[in-house]
């Protein structure tokens, strides 16, 4: 995967709302996701959810060409402005097609969860994995006491600051007139069970390969999205991290 320049923006203090946006250059150490996005062809239709800043769905909109299609997914407002800025930058307007939605199991509206990591935005609150036993409980509430909590409290964590509209995946590629999905990367940070759910047309019709980051600390564990994946006729190849996964599925020759 060649080298990209793209826009990217990051948080000040939160409290003071300050947004930096600035030209960097992007890499990932996803090798295993580099590694299979060179393998998009031209003509391929991509479907990109959780675009972010666009990395991967300006490679794939390199990599397809005018006769293919590139779908940027992407919930947050901000973000969502600094992608169509790089889809711009990169003259590939004709093949990449930005879309500001939430995608799920489900239609309607959902909140979405922030953090001071852009990154992190999920449309799903995390859960916390911190046990308390009474002498932990009885730290934690005198460390509350002092103004430093509520300073660490507030840098780190963001209010729901947005109330945004949910389709399903296959809902979207129904609306944009999509006739066959190549291959679908999901990065949601904790809405993958979801969006996998409301994605069963596309799967079970075009058999695309997924690429899946899969995070944890969620009210389901990553051994179900596994074997949801499973029954849906993929095998898998994963790569586990300290917070996440990476799976990459591609359609099982058994299922065939």
């Amino acid at each position: 995967m060649r080298e990209r320049f793209l826009k990217l923006y990051s948080f000040g203090e939160w409290n003071k709302k300050k947004r930096t946006i600035r030209l960097s250059e992007w890499e990932t150490d996803e090798y295993k996701f580099r590694k299979e996005f060179a393998k998009v062809q031209r003509g391929w239709v991509v479907l990109d959810v959780g675009s972010e800043f666009g990395y991967y769905a300006i490679e794939a909109g390199h990599l397809v060409g005018g006769t293919g299609k590139v779908f940027a997914i992407e919930v947050h407002p901000e973000t969502y402005r600094v992608l169509l800025i790089n889809i711009r930058l990169h003259d590939l307007t004709d093949c990449v097609f930005p879309i500001c939605r939430a995608v799920g199991k489900e239609t309607g509206t959902v909140k979405l969860y922030e953090t001071t990591s852009p990154g992190s935005t999920s449309i799903v609150p995390r859960q916390s994995t911190i046990k308390l036993d009474r002498n932990r409980l009885r730290i934690w509430l005198n460390f509350a006491k002092s103004l430093e909590f509520l300073k660490i409290i507030r840098k780190r964590y963001a209010p729901v600051q947005y109330v945004v509209p949910m389709n399903t995946l296959d809902e979207i590629a129904d609306e944009c007139g999509i006739k066959k999905v190549d291959l679908i990367k999901i990065d949601v940070e904790g809405a993958e069970m979801d969006v996998l759910k409301g994605s069963q047309q596309i799967l079970q019709r075009d058999r695309p390969v997924l690429l899946v980051e899969v995070h944890f600390g969620w009210d389901w564990k990553p051994e179900s999205l596994y074997a949801l994946l499973r029954t849906f006729g993929y095998d898998l190849e994963i790569e586990k991290r300290e917070q996440k996964s990476l799976v990459i599925a591609r359609p099982s020759e058994r299922a065939l």
